[in-house]
């Protein structure tokens, strides 16, 4: 399978995604790390507004980031999707993790 859109080659940008996507994680994560780090320091916040904003905030970043890289988790919007969740199939890989495998296998095939 080839990544391209109206004639041009998206392995490029893949690849540039599959890189950010570190980055990401690590963004993701420290968010998480500070905001557990207010409820066990809660000077470090205004106040419980702050810190449930801060969790609930880091906590749909980390859903995000495992939405877009790794499963989706969204199983409202396609029938078929949600049908396989009810029968125990589990989460099917995201769109974005099958692409960057497609440009990594690529890749590696053009060296």
């Amino acid at each position: 399978m080839q990544l391209t859109a109206a004639g041009h080659d998206l392995a490029p940008l893949f690849n540039i995604i599959g890189r950010i996507r570190t980055v990401a994680l690590a963004l993701t994560l420290m968010a998480l790390a500070y905001s557990l780090v207010i409820w066990i320091k809660p000077e470090l916040s205004a106040g419980l507004t702050e810190r449930l904003i801060a969790s609930g905030a880091s906590a749909m970043a980390l859903a995000e980031y495992i939405n877009y890289y790794h499963r989706q988790l969204q199983h409202f919007d396609n029938m078929a999707d949600f049908k396989r969740l009810l029968t125990g199939k589990g989460f099917r890989r995201s769109q974005m993790a099958v692409d960057l495998e497609t440009a990594k296998v690529g890749a590696a095939a053009q060296r």
